[in-house]
């Protein structure tokens, strides 16, 4: 193989597309079935909450994504037969203004915005228990359905001869084979893995893993709610008080999330349940007649100012990685498995890749 890639989530799974698609050999290895942490427990959002809040460095990579997304999601749904559950809803910022700080990433990122006063807010969503008389609606943003993408990923990979995939390796007891600095391959505690090329793409594993990489990506965790509504009771990705609704096209309807340093911890909590539920009663009311049908957690893959680690590794021949996006790994996933392939195939990059660059404190005593 070209590759070996370490991690079957959103990240590990688009980087081999990406990687396939220019033409490599690649194999997917995981501890587990493929795209079962928080790429499967997050919300889909296809754009960061509060985009306005984050760096530069993560809107370049929301703003490549959602301008990719809508033809890339109709190219695996074709391929594979099953549908990722793409829904071009638009999302509403409740306790938002236009100020300063919003129309400065409107011109970085061509984001559409559009103000909605209560009046306008009644006749387009009904049902909402809100405050405040302005409110910002994102009408390009869009969602997807994390596990049903997962499943029409996977499905179009399987398909592909240059593809392997390789879940449930007994990588719990894993280890880097290198020497003098140069990868080998990887150890587990089922086989030994030859590879000149090894990608990480482990989330909030990464540290766990490999903690000899010098990195910092840290598990964070956030549980959720679904509730088992009707089909528009809710027809927009509603935000506000730093949870969000997430209308399928079922009708239910995801609540979430919260935030929560607990290491490795994925327990599900009744305070959490309660906080969520309450914030979901108190903005949609009508929500107190269905029930709710699932509540998880998952446990999001965080780096400092929420920024990826994406690139060559500075110390270590043949070690690249793609993780650390903490909330974001679906909408900043497509850019950020198309910059790694850009970089490792040597072609001008999607987007500038200095700032996700791996420093270490090797590197920094010798910068290029």
């Amino acid at each position: 193989m070209d590759y070996l890639i370490i991690g079957g989530g959103i990240s590990g799974l688009l980087t081999a597309y990406y990687l396939d698609q220019a033409g490599a050999s690649v194999c997917v290895c995981d501890q587990q079935e493929f795209g079962q942490e928080s790429s499967w427990a997050g919300g889909g959002i296809l754009s960061p909450l509060y985009p306005w809040n984050y760096d530069p460095a993560v809107t370049a990579l929301a703003t490549w994504s959602q301008q990719h997304f809508p033809d890339f999601l109709d190219h695996i749904h074709k391929e594979s037969g099953l549908d990722p559950e793409y829904r071009p809803c638009g999302m509403l910022v409740l306790d938002q203004m236009i100020d300063s700080k919003v129309e400065a990433w409107q011109a970085l990122s061509g984001q559409t915005l559009e103000t909605w006063d209560t009046e306008r807010l009644k006749q387009k969503q009904a049902g909402l228990s809100i405050d405040g008389e302005q409110h910002v609606f994102l009408p390009k943003v869009g969602q997807v359905r994390n596990p049903r993408l997962l499943a029409t990923l996977l499905a179009y990979l399987e398909q592909r001869p240059n593809v392997s995939l390789r879940p449930k390796q007994g990588m719990k007891a894993l280890r880097l084979n290198a020497a003098k600095d140069k990868v080998l391959g990887v150890e587990t505690d089922a086989d030994v893995i030859d590879a000149e090329q090894v990608i990480i793409c482990a989330g909030a594993w990464t540290n766990k893993l490999f903690p000899d990489a010098n990195i910092n990506v840290k598990p964070v965790r956030g549980q959720m709610l679904l509730f088992k509504a009707v089909p528009e009771l809710l027809s927009t990705i509603v935000l506000g008080r730093k949870h969000y609704l997430i209308p399928r096209r079922d009708g239910r309807i995801l609540i979430g999330s919260t935030l929560e340093e607990v290491g490795f911890d994925k327990a599900i909590t009744e305070m959490a349940r309660l906080q969520l539920q309450s914030y979901a009663y108190d903005l949609l009311p009508d929500l107190q007649d269905y029930p709710i049908e699932h509540h998880w957690a998952g446990l999001r893959p965080a780096a400092p100012d929420g920024i990826p680690y994406i690139g060559r590794h500075p110390d270590i021949e043949g070690l690249s990685m793609n993780a650390g996006h903490f909330r974001n790994g679906i909408v900043l996933g497509l850019a950020s498995a198309r910059l790694l392939s850009d970089i490792l195939q040597g072609n001008s990059p999607v987007v500038d890749p200095s700032p996700y660059a791996i420093q270490t404190p090797q590197s920094a005593d010798n910068p290029v």
